[in-house]
């Protein structure tokens, strides 16, 4: 019975200290789930109100325009509201709500069918407005009053608009550098135009899947694309034709769309003086919103990794035109599959990360740093902690207390000296301030070596000496084998402070040609900071190496640990 005892409360004693790092290990990969999870959403999934811990995938709609049916048609209870009270009025919201959803033309849903249209604008419509509803008001007597206060009809439009998808096309600029300089631009009804220019757009050929139609935002006539690619195929294109003589200086043309949420793939080919020039990638039609979409012609700035890209490059190819003066633009748009389309989410900040930003100059300045970095710590470290150890000479004990008395001075201290001392040697905007200072070695590393050192056998050393090794002989023949464990240690460690350094580059750099990658995140961030996705996307790119690394050598780094006498 003693036994059955001792042994039960062993077993419990496993189980808690089991179950103990199990949670450890879960709370703290919360973070790191979360950065995954961000890095794989697209813009409307970052700003909801609750987290969305699972990245929703992309809707399968080969027809377009459509109502977006991932809302759902159910009616939610607002939080305040008493769930007796919401169950005895939820059946009154949808006749409250009937007059005014039924009011809205059928063909104002699109694609999708009437009914589940209607649906879907009641629970939007319902989403909208149950916020502004008092709470003691979800009665079976005031409840329907209120609600014909909030939903009228301009609320209805909003909602309509909310989740009305479809591929809306607005004005094309035609520019000579950048965001200004703009030498044409073409679309209807633009706003401060004395003499507005229509873009004319059509089909590219006669395909009956595919019409084009005028719809008016903010005072703004666009043009919608409707395509049906259960009959048309893979690709449906529409195709203007612009007057502009300027041709030679042209630089950047843009567009001014709104995507449908299909997430199928946008591409464009601009012809001008018997010139073709096509996108090289194309532009995903993931999102609700309008903006401005940038494409570039081949220019020096594409090999200026540098810069901040937020446009599409776009590659020569043999042209058909000839026309002087006129300018043709075609848009296609390809509809893709479900895996593509998954992928294309999926992928979409990590690609944007690596686009936007000078991502790969960072990585190699990170690089160049911790390989000589670890480098010099290990030498130079090693080598001081040999004559510590191994050698004796006058004072070297006060030499030690000396060197661990350093480990007392704070950081903060010694900064502002520090950049002085650069700025004096001229240092300031080089990477030599974020690698020379290894060359001496650090307190912490001789201290570990120091102390696995102490604990090789004299007889060794003896040994050497006897076939005739000299000190330094001794130290790379002998004693540098036997601390391999310690070393490696040492060089994850240097690995992680280099790569991970943030406030080193942020002192002494200012040129972003010279930028690691940590500093390099922080200029994005900067610059992007509103886009969490692409944030993380590169966030997690950056922590990848570090985790890889652990795995790869976590022995030698608990061996490293182990041997050098520190303990726990």
């Amino acid at each position: 019975m003693q036994e059955y005892g001792t042994r039960f409360s062993r077993n419990a004693y496993r189980l808690g200290i089991y179950g103990a790092l199990i949670s450890g290990a879960v709370m703290f990969s919360i973070p790191f789930a979360y950065m995954i999870s961000t890095s794989l959403k697209e813009d409307d999934e970052q700003v909801q109100k609750d987290v969305v811990w699972v990245p929703r995938l992309p809707p399968s709609c080969p027809q377009s325009p459509y109502i977006d049916s991932r809302g759902g048609t159910a009616l939610t209870k607002p939080d305040g509201v008493n769930p007796e009270a919401w169950r005895a009025v939820e059946a009154l919201i949808a006749p409250a709500l009937a007059p005014v959803v039924n009011a809205v033309p059928a063909d104002q849903f699109g694609t999708t069918p009437e009914a589940a249209g209607r649906a879907l604008l009641t629970a939007a419509l319902w989403q909208d407005i149950a916020g502004k509803i008092p709470d003691d008001k979800f009665t079976a007597a005031a409840l329907p009053a209120e609600i014909a206060r909030f939903a009228d009809a301009d609320q209805v439009d909003k909602s309509l608009t909310r989740i009305f998808r479809a591929i809306d096309i607005g004005t094309v600029s035609l520019r000579a550098a950048g965001e200004s300089g703009v030498l044409l631009r073409v679309g209807a009804n633009i706003p401060g135009a004395t003499d507005p220019v229509d873009a004319n757009w059509v089909i590219s050929e006669a395909v009956e899947a595919a019409t084009l139609s005028r719809r008016t935002q903010k005072g703004r006539i666009d043009t919608e694309l409707h395509y049906d690619f259960k009959e048309a195929g893979g690709f449906i294109g529409m195709e203007t034709e612009l007057p502009f003589e300027n041709t030679a200086s042209l630089k950047t043309f843009s567009l001014r769309l709104k995507g449908d949420a299909s997430w199928n793939r946008l591409w464009t080919v601009l012809e001008v003086d018997g010139k073709r020039y096509e996108s090289k990638t194309p532009y995903l039609l993931f999102g609700k919103r309008y903006g401005e979409v940038f494409f570039q012609l081949p220019s020096p700035d594409d090999d200026n990794d540098l810069l901040i890209r937020d446009w599409i490059t776009t590659r020569e190819t043999a042209g058909k035109f000839n026309t002087k003066g006129r300018v043709y633009l075609t848009v296609m748009v390809e509809n893709t599959s479900g895996w593509t389309k998954t992928w294309d989410k999926f992928t979409y900040n990590y690609r944007q990360a690596l686009h936007y930003i000078p991502f790969w100059r960072y990585v190699l300045t990170s690089l160049f740093l911790v390989c000589i970095n670890i480098f010099l710590s290990i030498f130079s470290s090693s080598l001081v902690a040999y004559a510590f150890a191994r050698l004796n000479w006058p004072g070297r004990n006060y030499c030690w207390a000396l060197l661990l008395a350093t480990v007392m001075i704070p950081g903060q201290v010694t900064l502002i000296p520090t950049f002085l001392i650069i700025k004096w040697l001229g240092w300031f905007n080089t990477l030599k301030p974020l690698w020379v200072g290894h060359a001496f070695g650090s307190v912490f590393f001789i201290f570990m070596l120091r102390e696995f050192m102490k604990g090789i056998p004299k007889d060794l050393e003896d040994a050497a000496k006897i076939d005739g090794c000299n000190y330094w002989q001794i130290y790379w023949n002998v004693i540098l084998p036997l601390v391999r464990p310690t070393l490696a240690a040492i060089g994850i460690f240097t690995f992680m402070g280099t790569w991970n350094d943030f406030m080193g580059p942020l002192m002494f750099l200012s040129d972003q040609s010279k930028y690691p990658l940590s500093l390099g995140l922080f200029a994005f961030q900067t610059v992007a900071g509103g886009n969490q996705g692409m944030l993380m996307a590169a966030s997690l790119l950056m922590t990848l190496p570090v985790i890889a690394l652990f795995f790869v050598a976590q022995r030698h780094f608990i061996q490293g640990l182990a041997f050098s006498g520190i303990k726990g």
